[in-house]
């Protein structure tokens, strides 16, 4: 609970400042967005991944992208 009450807290005084945190964690990677993966190098160009923890957050402002993300990514299991 105090860590949910952290993130609370950092984006109360984000938004207040006219900023937000953009989380991608389960969303289909795609080559475009706003995030430096750190694994890219362990899948084959045709894989279809997803990201699976974002370690550092995309910060957006009023303007646009403040700062990009940093994320690990996964493969998407075929069921």
């Amino acid at each position: 609970s105090q860590y949910r009450y952290f993130i609370k807290k950092i984006e109360d005084e984000l938004s207040d400042a006219g900023y937000s945190i953009v989380n991608l964690e389960g969303h289909l990677y795609d080559s475009g967005m706003a995030v430096t993966p750190l694994n890219a190098e362990d899948f084959k160009a045709d894989d279809k991944l997803f990201i699976e923890q974002m370690l550092e957050p995309i910060i957006m402002g009023s303007d646009g992208i403040v700062k990009t993300g940093t994320v690990l990514l996964r493969k998407v299991d075929n069921l």
